[in-house]
């Protein structure tokens, strides 16, 4: 994180508050159109990012794009970026 607040116009949102005041400030940020969500270090990192995912999901009509499944798919249809992937 340090090289990309340095690099680019990096803005952070923090995730310990509430789903809704952590969307307003993201918003009010950029309308946002992808969103990384990243586990932090707590316990139950991972059950709060697939909630976050979730709610953002089902209530804001974001569609979920799974990198894991995605590089399957492009490998799988040996695709020119499947192809560069397995290389």
């Amino acid at each position: 994180m340090p090289y990309l607040k340095t690099a680019v116009n990096l803005k952070c949102v923090n995730t310990e508050q509430n789903f809704d005041q952590a969307f307003t400030q993201l918003c009010s940020y950029v309308e946002p159109t992808i969103l990384l969500v990243r586990p932090g270090g707590n316990p139950d990192a991972y059950d709060k990012r697939n909630q976050i995912i979730e709610e953002l999901k089902n209530n804001k009509d974001f569609k979920e794009l799974n990198v894991f499944a995605l590089i399957k798919e492009e490998t799988e249809r040996h695709t020119e970026i499947g192809r560069e992937i397995n290389e």
